[in-house]
Parts: structure tokens; C-alpha cells; sequence
């Protein structure tokens, strides 16, 4: 990746405390860019000079210092470092004071301070990281609350690195398809036809819907409680959305009618608005992109705060095994109570057509909610929003286009915009202005 003009120079050697402040048994002072090495070795002496990827304890010598500083001194070569540049780490003893002599000798030699985040951008621009991996950092060294720590975790081991990145192999490889189809468009030869490519693109689409979702359910600090009505299909999950929400959810005895989740507000007694979740049934089904589709209801479940089990009081069904994340949060509500002629009162029921019971059910969840503490989420999530709903706008387009059949190179212009907006958010198209506002969020020194 090129570098941006106006972004700091990646062939001045830096310098930073690699430690926290204050005083310690040890700090670590660390240094990458050019001559970090031949520095490193020029000040130290000990029975052994430090070897690329191996310590050496011993003394450093610094200028305008009349004693001898104990040390341990690592260094790493150019692509074999966290930066991807000549590195080097001085671990001595943690007085503030040597510190500052450590750093004033690396700037006396042509160092200078190390601007917020300049490692973990060097890191990013030399491709050691990907940007999404990078903010993980930030949100680990802020994280205040075990969930937080999870979250930055899991984005930092590639959870949504891995997604976005097979997202856009999968994007990559069917365009390269479609435009294969394009260079033949004279002959008699069909490179991708209308059913595989509509089967493509919805998986395309569901796995983006499910980093969409992940994403929003991490990066909203304020977000409002989420629940999700789950259940086997038909079981009446979109009459009681439709009647406890007022919305128009497509209602239909076939399975498989609702593909996507819809979400709508919903005010709970006591004034606690809630986001209320339809999703797909979860019963098996031989319809490769109803089975995409359930796969992905199923990872998404594990990032709302309630799942609301919806049974039929007229067809009772048992979920399979792995139908709901294992530990998820769970309230049982007997649904369609008007199809039947005896309730039991020990299970919470209701019916979306009389409303028996809804005033019940509302007050229960409610109190679910209220025991729920809220999820703080992480703000270094928060960039990527804007780019993967349009990345999740232009596939839905894409899938419109093709099932209308109005033409490959529409679908093709279609992807192409898809593929630019997941690139804003991986970083492989972005600006100096945006890479400035993530990296200057960094503390000195990562």
C-alpha cells in the first residue's frame, strides 16, 4: 500500500515508551524504522550482541549518561517485525527518568518520538495487519469490561477479519465468472448460469448481512436491548411481530416466507424500547439458500440480548440440537393460543389474532430486560457501519438485477461497487484522512 501525503514518514526511526507510565521493575522502550538494529547493537554490549528474534541481556551506553544502564535488548529484520520494519525493544529498569534518557539518546542519533499509533499504522501500511485487526488493538487496550475484552478478542483472532476477507474472495471469484460470460457473449457458451448465480449471490448476501449485524450489535455503546423472535417455521413469529409492532412482515403458511431478519422498535411497560427481531424459522429444508439463510440466523442469535421461543399451541415442535447458541438467553412463549381450545396456564402463551395473553407477555419480557445488563459495546468498532450497509445494499441490488434477468453487466457493475465499499472497511481503499482519525485514537507507543 502506498503511502498518503501528508502521512508521518515511514523512513524516520521512531521511538516510544513501549510500557505504561510511572515507575515499574521494568519499562520497555521501542524503536522501528531504519538503522533500529545497527543503533540497538552500536549502544549495547554483553557476553552475546542480540540476534534478529532473540534477547541479549547486558548494558547500554548511552551518550550523556556516565553509567551504564542494565538491559535486555531484542531485535527483529525488516519483514520480521510487528511493523514490518527494522524493530527493536530495550527492556530496563523502570525508572521514568531512564526513560527519558533512552528516548533523548535515540533522537540524539536522528530518532524522533513516535507519533499515537505510529507502530500499529506501520504495521497496517507494511500489510503485517488488516485494518479491522488494527482497531482490535485499540479496543483491547480500552476495553473496561469483560464482554468488551471478548469482543476485541475475537475481532483481533480474525472474527471479523476472517468473514469480510472470505466475503471478498467470494465476491472476487464471481465477478471474475460473470465477466468471463461477458468476454463470451458472442459464442454459444454459458458460463454462469441464471440459477447458480442467483444461489451465489444469496450466499454472498447472507454472510454480509451476518458481518453487518455483528458489527452493529458490537460498535452501539447506547444501542437498545435486542430481541429476536426464533422458532420452527410457521409458529407464528411474524403475525405476533406484525401485531405487537404494527408493521406489514409478509405473513404466509409456506415455509421459508421470511429470509432476512426484520427489525422494528417496540416500547415495553415501564418505557423500555426494545429493537423486536423476526427471523427465519429454523427447521431443515432441502433450499440451499434457506439453509444459508438459517446458518446465518443462527450466528446472528448469539448477539441479541433475548431469544423469544415461539411454539404453535396447534403443531408443538422440538428445535434441533443446535437450532439456538449454546447458553443464549431464552424465553418460551406458547404462540397461535387461539388455535387451540385448552391453554395451559404454566407456560406464557398468547395469540397474535385475539391478543389473549400479549399484555403478559410484554410485561415479561420486560422484566427479562431489565435483569439483562446493558451491553456496553466497542467504539472501535464503530468505523465500517456506513461501508458494510452499503456493501449489503449493492448485493441486494445485485440479487434483484439477476433474478430479473436484466443483464450480467449490470450485475458485474453491481459487485464492482460492492467490492469497493468492503474495501473502505479492510483498508485496502481508504484515505490518509481516515487512517489519521483511527491511528491518532492510539496511545505513544503502540
Amino acid at each position: 500500500m502506498l503511502q498518503q501525503s501528508g502521512a508521518p514518514s515511514l523512513e524516520d526511526l521512531i521511538v516510544a515508551p513501549g510500557s505504561a507510565p510511572g515507575a515499574a521493575a521494568r519499562a520497555v522502550v521501542r524503536l522501528a524504522g531504519p538503522n533500529a538494529m545497527a543503533l540497538t547493537l552500536r549502544l549495547f554490549s554483553g557476553a552475546e550482541q542480540p540476534r534478529p528474534g532473540h534477547w541479549a541481556e547486558g548494558v547500554l551506553n548511552l551518550p550523556r549518561f556516565d553509567s551504564p544502564i542494565p538491559a535486555l535488548a531484542a531485535v527483529w529484520a525488516t519483514g520480521k517485525s510487528y511493523t514490518g520494519q527494522e524493530m527493536a525493544e530495550w527492556h530496563i529498569p523502570g525508572s521514568p527518568a531512564l526513560v527519558d534518557v533512552a528516548i533523548d539518546a535515540v533522537v540524539a542519533h536522528g530518532g524522533r518520538l513516535a507519533e499515537p499509533g505510529e507502530f500499529t499504522r506501520r504495521a497496517f501500511l507494511s500489510g503485517r495487519l488488516d485494518l479491522p485487526r488494527a482497531e482490535a488493538l485499540l479496543g483491547l487496550a480500552g476495553a473496561t469490561t469483560r464482554e468488551d475484552l471478548v469482543q476485541a478478542l475475537d475481532q483481533h483472532a480474525g472474527g471479523l477479519a476472517a468473514p469480510l476477507a472470505r466475503l471478498h474472495e467470494g465476491l472476487m471469484d464471481l465477478l471474475a465468472d460473470l465477466e468471463a460470460g461477458l468476454d463470451f457473449g458472442d459464442e454459444d457458451i454459458e458460463i454462469l448460469p441464471t440459477d447458480q448465480l442467483l444461489v451465489r449471490l444469496g450466499s454472498l448476501l447472507a454472510h454480509a448481512v451476518l458481518a453487518a449485524r455483528k458489527l452493529e450489535s458490537r460498535s452501539d455503546a447506547n444501542r437498545k436491548p435486542r430481541i429476536a423472535l426464533v422458532g420452527p417455521p410457521n409458529a407464528g413469529k411474524s403475525s405476533l411481530f406484525n401485531r405487537l409492532t404494527e408493521s406489514g412482515a409478509l405473513v404466509s403458511p409456506i415455509p421459508g416466507t421470511t429470509r432476512d431478519w426484520l427489525v422494528a422498535s417496540l416500547a415495553l411497560p415501564g418505557g423500555v424500547e426494545i429493537d423486536l427481531i423476526d427471523t427465519a424459522g429454523l427447521g431443515t429444508t432441502e433450499d440451499p439458500l434457506a439453509e444459508a439463510v438459517r446458518d446465518i440466523n443462527v450466528s446472528l442469535m448469539s448477539h441479541v440480548d433475548l431469544l423469544v421461543v415461539c411454539q404453535p399451541a396447534d403443531a408443538p415442535a422440538s428445535l434441533p440440537s443446535d437450532a439456538l447458541p449454546v447458553g443464549a438467553p431464552t424465553v418460551l412463549v406458547i404462540t397461535r393460543s387461539d388455535t387451540v381450545s385448552i391453554v395451559r396456564d404454566d407456560i406464557l402463551s398468547c395469540s397474535s389474532v385475539t391478543g389473549a395473553g400479549l399484555v403478559e407477555f410484554l410485561e415479561v419480557l420486560s422484566e427479562r430486560v431489565s435483569s439483562i445488563s446493558a451491553r456496553r459495546g466497542a467504539p472501535h468498532l464503530v468505523r465500517g457501519r456506513a461501508q458494510l450497509e452499503a456493501l449489503v445494499s449493492r448485493l441486494r441490488v445485485a440479487h434483484s438485477v439477476a433474478l430479473e434477468e436484466e443483464g450480467a453487466e449490470l450485475v458485474a457493475l453491481e459487485l464492482r461497487h460492492a467490492l469497493d465499499a468492503l474495501g473502505e472497511i479492510v483498508g485496502s481503499v481508504t484515505s490518509d484522512d481516515v487512517l489519521g482519525r483511527v491511528f491518532s485514537r492510539f496511545c505513544i507507543g503502540k
